[in-house]
């Protein structure tokens, strides 16, 4: 008697922690929503342009549930044209938008501007040139 077992292999959406991702502006995306849900304000801040002053409290985790880059010309030209572009002048060279598909959990729901549950949005990230790193400037809807 022959007992075949099968075995699914499945890649994972988001990058093994403890393997560098390949695309530093990615990285950074990662490291943000890391650092969110260890609650780590310094972490955080090292992720972003505007820095915060502190972390919601209602937060119980986050989790970074997929990630991919935005390529479409059209997503640079709005945060040029109609966001943050237009005080931080970018080139669009300098900057790179991913879309980020996360699930988050509240410690109470109806309090803040969403609730615990699964959510989409997209980061843009910026350089100041080649030689800069990368850092989130905007966090929204596409």
């Amino acid at each position: 008697m022959v007992v075949i077992t099968g075995c699914f292999i499945t890649k994972s959406k988001v990058s093994n922690p403890q393997k560098q991702s390949i695309d530093p502006a990615q990285q950074v995306v990662e490291n943000y929503f890391k650092y969110l849900n260890e609650k780590d304000l310094k972490g955080i801040n090292s992720t972003r342009v505007q820095k915060w002053k502190d972390i919601d409290e209602n937060l119980k985790h986050v989790k970074l549930d997929s990630i991919s880059e935005d390529k479409r010309p059209s997503q640079k030209e709005a945060y040029m044209k109609y966001g943050r572009g237009t005080i931080t002048h970018a080139k669009a060279e300098n900057i790179k938008v991913y879309k980020v598909e996360y699930t988050v959990k509240y410690k109470k729901d109806g309090i803040g501007p969403e609730d615990s549950g699964e959510d989409t949005k997209w980061c843009t990230l910026i350089r100041k040139n080649r030689n800069s790193p990368w850092l989130i400037d905007e966090i929204g809807e596409g």
